[in-house]
């Protein structure tokens, strides 16, 4: 993390943030190296520079602080440490959301389901977290008359239509019952 100049001196100067040395040899400023990409350095005189977590990366080089390691923006998440650039970043799955506000992104299980009800053919959503999947942007409710009895689905033929005789009353809510299909009433029929 020091290096000199000068001959003859007793005094070692310091790499500057975002540089190191990690040689027990250094007679000149470019000894100093720059952090590499994936790598940040917030003080002086270091003989390496420090790593970007998971869920993060750093796509350019000489980074001194840990604000140079940019977060995976929400709907993808970074399972691994050292990582260059944006595309180390998966995006969560069909089926799943990510909570925008949410700031580990680190594995796969910080993708939320779709619940029951709703169904996404999109990777890489975010949205607001919630029991109904959040808006209608992430996880698509059921159409009227049809609805889902599992989570994670990732297409709207997941959504089952009320049977012969039934019909549905509730929109705009996710309907994940055949409970929620109701009986024609006397002198109405529907078919399936």
């Amino acid at each position: 993390g020091y290096y000199t100049d000068v001959t003859n001196t007793s005094v070692c100067k310091s790499c500057v943030i975002g540089k190191y040395n990690n040689f027990t040899k250094g007679d000149d400023e470019t000894d100093c190296e720059v952090c590499p990409k994936g790598r940040y350095n917030e003080q002086i005189h270091q003989a390496l520079c420090k790593i970007c977590e998971r869920g993060k990366y750093a796509d350019q080089t000489e980074r001194t602080s840990e604000v140079g390691c940019k977060r995976c923006i929400a709907g993808r998440y970074n399972t691994e440490i050292e990582q260059k650039n944006v595309s180390a970043c998966t995006k969560c799955g069909v089926g799943k959301y990510m909570n925008s506000s949410f700031l580990a992104r680190i594995t796969e299980a910080d993708c939320t389901d779709c619940p029951k009800g709703k169904y996404s053919g999109v990777e890489g959503l975010d949205g607001v977290i919630g029991r109904d999947g959040g808006p209608e942007v992430n996880c698509k409710n059921c159409i009227a008359g049809r609805y889902n009895t599992k989570k994670q689905q990732n297409h709207s033929s997941a959504c089952l239509l009320c049977g012969a005789g039934k019909y549905m009353d509730r929109f705009g809510f996710a309907k994940f019952s055949e409970i929620d299909c109701v009986r024609c009433p006397t002198g109405k029929y529907s078919g399936s």
